[in-house]
């Protein structure tokens, strides 16, 4: 068969196309899963000690398929210096009420200044309907997490968004080895409790995930694509050393 500038031409831009087609719809966009940053401010969580551990529940209910996460933002504000990534943040499985386990990923990052603060864990995928918790501990210093207004219960404050927004709260002071849960219904007071806010509101947090994790169809097209572009390279180095019939 022989195979003329312009079929390879056309051969090349099939694949090229094919690539490039291939790669956007594996692109992921990120999209807020929660975000209650910018609702009135309504008190803290206050972190005290390492034995202290403040969750804060989000959800992927609803979801189609699994996401990846892509970041976590919480307000912060430091009262007495820890050390250096003192601050951790964890995410947690668990049920409606509470989280469970031990922490299924910790992510990257940790106080850095007063205000938002954020913390990434690329790659890491969230299963689809699901209850996840965002844990805050801190091994020294003392630390404040913003909360919000919110003690409806029912639906998101104004301000807040995002398909996973969950008012649910929940506290350890054992090192994360029991948990109670932070019922609403009772307002942020002047004088905190020691040595932690009863609570009653969730805490200032973004959650952004990418769209979907790419599906094993999108994989199999990729690498289909990728095997064609190969064949196709070599055809034509192997096209081009044959030898010109005089």
């Amino acid at each position: 068969m022989r195979i003329n500038s312009t079929s390879m031409g056309r051969m090349a831009s099939a694949v090229v196309i094919g690539v490039g087609l291939t790669v956007a719809m594996m692109a992921q966009a990120d999209v807020v899963l929660y975000d209650s940053l910018s609702t009135a401010p309504g008190g803290y969580e206050k972190i005290t000690g390492p034995n202290i551990y403040v969750a804060q529940q989000f959800t992927t209910l609803g979801q189609s398929g699994p996401s990846l996460l892509n970041s976590v933002l919480l307000n912060i504000a430091e009262i007495s210096p820890g050390a250096p990534s003192a601050v951790s943040i964890a995410i947690y499985g668990g049920s409606a009420t509470l989280p469970s386990g031990s922490p299924l990923v910790t992510l990257a990052g940790s106080y850095l200044a007063d205000g938002p603060n954020v913390f990434t864990a690329p790659g890491f995928a969230l299963a689809a309907n699901s209850y996840f918790w965002v844990v805050a501990s801190a091994s020294s210093g003392v630390y404040w997490f913003n909360e919000t207004k919110d003690i409806s219960g029912s639906t998101p404050p104004s301000g807040a968004q995002g398909p996973g927004y969950s008012y649910v709260e929940a506290l350890s002071t054992d090192f994360g080895s029991s948990w109670a849960a932070m019922p609403l219904g009772t307002p942020y007071g002047p004088t905190p409790a020691a040595p932690y806010n009863p609570g009653y509101h969730p805490l200032q947090m973004n959650v952004m995930i990418a769209s979907s994790v790419p599906e094993p169809s999108q994989w199999a097209m990729m690498g289909l694509t990728l095997v064609g572009a190969g064949g196709f390279y070599i055809r034509r180095r192997q096209g081009a050393k044959l030898p010109v019939k005089p």
